[in-house]
């Protein structure tokens, strides 16, 4: 994620959060396919802002291992990624 993008979204979710309608310290993020891969990159990187992910069909072909990408960083919040074994 390109620092920038992360400090525009961190920044917009800290703003969400604020609002005095919003009864929650940490918001759930989900995405698909490009947006599913940042979902998992942003959780991981601001755990405190983010209580879990769902991830469909989240970019994953430029990696080789989708088990140690998740686990290295770990997967800091409770995710769960929705993608077919035989995907490219």
């Amino acid at each position: 994620m390109h620092r920038d993008h992360a400090a525009a979204i961190r920044a917009g979710l800290q703003r969400w959060l604020a609002r005095p309608d919003v009864k929650s310290a940490k918001a759930s993020v989900v995405g698909y396919s490009p947006g599913g891969w940042l979902a998992i990159s942003f959780a991981n990187r601001m755990p405190e802002q983010v209580s879990a992910v769902v991830a469909f069909y989240p970019s994953t072909f430029r990696i080789a291992d989708v088990g140690a990408w998740l686990a290295t960083p770990p997967a800091s919040v409770p995710t769960l990624l929705l993608a077919g074994v035989r995907d490219t």
